[in-house]
């Protein structure tokens, strides 16, 4: 019993820690770029992943608004997954 509620409460630290070590997105500046994965687009504003291969948790988001310049960069492996980067910078 002791062995189990042990491991509850270092599942629920952990949980904690992680939820907590996000970090807080970037807004773009004159002259700011960045490569990576669009996570979204609309209303003025790109999101970019800068870090897609991490965990969730560990994602990098950049956020640019109009106008910014928007190009292709190339692939991108992280198995199993394939994504298509670009290269954003902030006018």
């Amino acid at each position: 019993m002791k062995n189990t509620v042990r491991l509850f409460i270092c599942v629920v630290v952990l949980a904690v820690t992680a939820s907590l070590c996000q970090v807080a997105p970037i807004e773009a500046t004159a002259g700011y770029s960045a490569t990576g994965v669009v996570q979204s687009e609309g209303n003025g504003k790109l999101y970019l992943n800068t870090n897609p291969c991490g965990a969730p948790a560990a994602a990098r988001i950049v956020i640019f608004h109009d106008p910014y310049d928007r190009s292709k960069a190339g692939a991108l492996e992280c198995y199993p997954n394939h994504f298509d980067t670009v290269t954003v910078k902030q006018k």
